[in-house]
């Protein structure tokens, strides 16, 4: 934010002597390169970076996956044994081909994986500037701000980690950002009908959103209801009309949507995979997260810093920034009222589907901890609206107190961008999950069955792995929903149950101490501490 009213400053200042542009130039091309090289560095994996600093637990899971249909297993874990819908498929498909182009090598095919992560976020970040400049169209400084919001989202320290997670949270913030682009290029006349092309264009890409990621049903909901209020007020054809546009681009969603929905329902028994009903079963009570949304919605309209975790969890900070949040609706409510047809639009479907997140995982979900990946794709819509307020804010400051000000808050920014990036590679040689590697390739043979609670990193790196919580395991969660998960775990092949220090208590149950025993125990790093059983 700050950063981002400095160069809107020097953009300002460029009648005067030429050197706010200058300035511009030099603060944007700074801000990418930060972004491109916190990218790239783990890339050359010194201190083994390449596999710890990126890839999420989830992130391997999805990359497990991947790799088995690349060898010709079909979507499924296990060594190819257990099938799985537990994954997004559309991302799943490109990781799959870059496995299958570096021979199924496990290591190459997951340098290729963050390289194309790396391409997306890149490609993203582009969109970001051309989507900004068309919504911004005829507005003083709109190609400006564009080109700062998409340059500050590319090298914000939280879209660095989300971008490079070897997840579809990338390819989706893209894919998000396209539909909505698209949806404004092609509705600029609100009187104008669609042809029969235009329509099936949109419905397949807002199928294509959804293979991406499922919760893309509320993107399509945006659309198709932003599309219908076109015709409001206007002659009872026009309505017509709209209505049965949205009837056709939705309804083409939904069937190039269809094979991925009927295979979950055929083969699992639900259209919903997996490992959504598992995130849905950690729920404790309805709406625990929503506790976590102001911080969440906070971090993305900072977005060049996180926010410590002492504030964020603090009654005050709550406060604080819930305030700040229902600050910046009340401002996309005052935009709405006032904006161009186009803005309109933008903010109708923007908003639709940013309240369909923001309420299906505040209310429904467990996980909270996932919040911020989930919510991921609002981002580059937020970085634009924070960057076009501190434009209209700073054109109503005092000529005087404009170019200091801007100088010392946008080198404070760059300092904060730059010094988080940093400590986010520093920080990458450590890894939540690599304590279970290590020990299950010091002391595992390749062809012995292992099993554990979170099984994504374990699974890549150990090919006989059953995961037992569930979230790709079709058996696991049938056990868990009947209440035999004991009787699933003694027999199944697994010899060593090996995860964090939780599973040592595994030991103490009436049924699972029967048959496997502890075999060590190490809380060096408390709950995220390593825990092995072995079959007696």
């Amino acid at each position: 934010m700050m950063a981002q009213d400095m160069s809107l400053v020097l953009v300002a200042q460029g009648n005067r002597g030429g050197m706010g542009r200058l300035g511009l130039r030099v603060f944007v091309v700074a801000v990418l390169l930060c972004g491109l090289v916190s990218r790239v560095a783990p890339l050359f994996d010194q201190g083994g970076r390449l596999s710890r600093q990126f890839p999420t637990e989830d992130g391997y899971l999805m990359l497990t996956i991947a790799r088995n249909m690349a060898l010709g297993n079909g979507m499924s874990t296990a060594e190819g044994t257990i099938i799985t819908n537990g994954t997004q498929p559309g991302m799943t498909f490109v990781l799959a081909a870059a496995f299958r182009l570096m021979g199924n090598d496990k290591i190459a095919g997951l340098r290729l994986a963050q390289i194309l992560c790396l391409f997306i976020a890149a490609g993203s970040a582009w969109l970001l500037y051309v989507f900004g400049r068309f919504l911004l169209r005829g507005q003083r400084y709109g190609g400006e701000v564009s080109l700062l919001a998409a340059s500050v989202w590319f090298a914000s320290p939280l879209i660095v980690r989300h971008s490079m997670n070897c997840l579809e949270t990338g390819l989706y913030m893209g894919t998000a950002l396209a539909v909505v682009y698209l949806f404004l290029r092609w509705s600029q006349d609100p009187d104008q009908d669609w042809p029969i092309g235009r329509l099936l264009c949109m419905g397949a890409l807002l199928g294509v959103a959804f293979w991406v990621r499922n919760d893309a049903v509320f993107l399509i909901m945006g659309a198709c209801l932003t599309r219908v209020a076109m015709g409001l007020g206007r002659r009872a054809g026009v309505l017509r009309r709209r209505f049965m546009e949205t009837l056709i681009f939705g309804a083409t969603s939904v069937v190039i949507a269809a094979p991925w929905l009927a295979y979950n329902y055929k083969v699992f028994g639900k259209i919903m995979p997996i490992s959504g009903i598992k995130e849905s079963m950690d729920a404790e009570r309805l709406g625990e997260n929503l506790v976590i949304l102001p911080e969440v919605l906070f971090e993305y309209l900072v977005m060049v810093v996180p926010v410590p975790r002492e504030l964020a969890r603090h009654p005050v900070g709550v406060f604080l920034m819930t305030c700040v949040v229902l600050g910046a609706v009340v401002s996309v409510v005052a935009i709405w009222r006032r904006g161009s047809v186009r803005v309109k639009q933008a903010c109708g479907v923007v908003g639709i589907y940013a309240a369909g997140l923001c309420g299906y995982y505040g209310v429904f979900f467990g996980v909270g901890f996932f919040m911020t990946r989930y919510l991921a794709p609002l981002s580059p819509f937020m970085a634009l609206l924070v960057v076009a307020l501190l434009a209209r804010g700073w054109e109503r400051l005092p000529i005087g107190a404009r170019r200091g000000s801007a100088m010392v808050l946008g080198i404070v920014a760059m300092a904060a961008l730059i010094g988080t990036n940093v400590k986010t590679y520093a920080d990458g040689t450590e890894h939540m999950h690599f304590q279970v590697i290590e020990w299950a390739q010091a002391n595992v043979p390749e062809d012995t069955w292992v099993g554990a609670v979170q099984t994504g990193t374990l699974g890549f790196f150990h090919d006989r792995t059953i995961n037992l919580d569930g979230k790709v395991n079709p058996d696991a969660l049938r056990a868990k929903l009947d209440g035999r998960f004991d009787e699933y775990l003694i027999d199944s092949p697994i010899e060593y149950v090996i995860d964090w220090a939780g599973v040592a208590a595994w030991a103490e149950n009436e049924k699972k101490g029967k048959h496997f025993e502890l075999l060590l125990l190490d809380k060096d790093r408390g709950e995220k501490g390593l825990a092995v059983l072995r079959r007696k």
